[in-house]
């Protein structure tokens, strides 16, 4: 009964009852996202950097105007007439994000640093845009944590999670484009076993390596630093599975080829 007094501590999760407990799938799935984000998998923190930088160099230069995005493209076709390359001079676009976009990748840089310079001569202008470095940093940590969080949640309302998470983790460690390389680095060679041992070793010296990002990830997703018992044995079996999955597709492939090879019949060409 002391549950129902407001000082009393909370020993569970509330959950209502429109909540529904995370099935399998929504697990496995959240399991995948959370090992994502704890490697730096395919760049994630990267693409959210640059995600936030671009539009705040949306918001700055809807504040400089677009006559200054107008001038700013003109100058870069006067430079291109200049150089003698008319295929580089190209049309003004209508909207201010396709001006941004036109400007090519150091766009966002150039009009950043063009609306700092603008911040220091008027700062009531833009006081309600925070153009600083630590600012941008911050909402982009703001956006891994959310992300972090709600896959934590979900896992956290799966009854008997263990195996989805298990799963989702080792896909999320494996499925990334920097383990490329160590995957098919051990070569198909030997029986399946020897495959999947060393496709194992070698995922776990590709995790090893990438150990000092994930502390970093760690820092921006104010999260323990990483289990790396854990995150290794998740490399190993992903390297297990995946290359000997390579392996015995290889091998199944050779074995249709020469199944499907007609003999060829002493004493007569290949043709006859």
């Amino acid at each position: 009964m002391t549950y129902f007094l407001d000082d009393a501590p909370i020993p569970f999760k509330p959950r209502g009852n429109d909540v529904a407990p995370s099935t399998w799938a929504m697990g496995l799935g959240a399991a995948f996202k959370k090992a994502a984000l704890e490697n730096d998998a395919n760049f994630v923190a990267a693409r959210t950097d640059a995600d936030v930088r671009m539009g705040r160099a949306s918001q700055a230069a809807g504040i400089l105007g677009r006559d200054w995005l107008v001038g700013k493209l003109e100058e870069r076709n006067t430079r291109a007439r200049d150089a003698g390359m008319p295929s580089q001079v190209k049309e003004i676009p209508e909207t201010i994000d396709e001006m941004i976009e036109a400007m090519g990748p150091n766009g966002a840089r150039l009009i950043l640093d063009e609306a700092r310079q603008a911040a220091a001569v008027d700062p009531a202008k833009w006081a309600n845009l925070d153009l600083t470095e630590e600012g941008l940093l911050r909402e982009a940590n703001g956006r891994l944590q959310a992300d972090y969080k709600e896959a934590e949640e979900i896992l956290g309302m799966m009854p008997g999670g263990g195996t989805a998470e298990f799963i989702g983790g080792m896909a999320g460690i494996t499925a990334d484009v920097k383990n490329v390389p160590f995957l098919l680095l051990g070569g198909p060679s030997g029986s399946f076993l020897r495959v999947m041992g060393r496709e194992a070793m070698l995922n776990v010296s590709a995790e090893l390596s990438f150990l000092p990002s994930q502390f970093t990830m760690a820092d921006r997703l104010e999260i323990d630093d990483p289990n790396i018992a854990r995150q290794l044995a998740f490399a190993a079996a992903g390297g297990a599975i995946i290359g000997g999955a390579v392996g015995a597709l290889g091998r199944a492939v050779s074995y249709y080829q020469g199944r499907s090879q007609t003999p060829r019949i002493p004493g007569m060409s290949r043709a006859m």
